[in-house]
């Protein structure tokens, strides 16, 4: 997947998910990578209900889902070229990002 990005994606936006800093160590070649950065409680609170959670597999346990991200956090902290504040509401985090300069 790394090499498919490198090679194919130009201008885009995506939308990593949790996983894919971890096992796409040269995801910084593709472009500026922006952390959307939220605490636990306000992920988990965003996965309430169970049909939500059934989406995503790997949500299935609360608890294994707080040791996964607490292993990942600085993870993400340190391939961020940005960090923004996630727990803003929408139209704030847009706006963040829009005007933030790039490096």
């Amino acid at each position: 997947l790394a090499a498919w990005l490198e090679s194919s994606v130009n201008n885009a936006v995506i939308s990593a998910g949790g996983g894919m800093i971890v096992s796409c160590a040269n995801l910084k070649r593709a472009g500026e990578i922006v952390y959307l950065k939220c605490d636990f409680d306000t992920i988990l609170k965003r996965l309430e209900g169970e049909a939500e959670r059934e989406k995503r597999p790997l949500a299935a346990s609360i608890e294994t889902l707080r040791e996964r991200f607490g292993a990942r956090e600085a993870i993400y902290d340190r391939a961020a070229d940005r960090v923004i504040d996630a727990t803003r509401p929408i139209a704030a985090i847009v706006e963040t990002i829009l005007q933030t300069p790039q490096s």
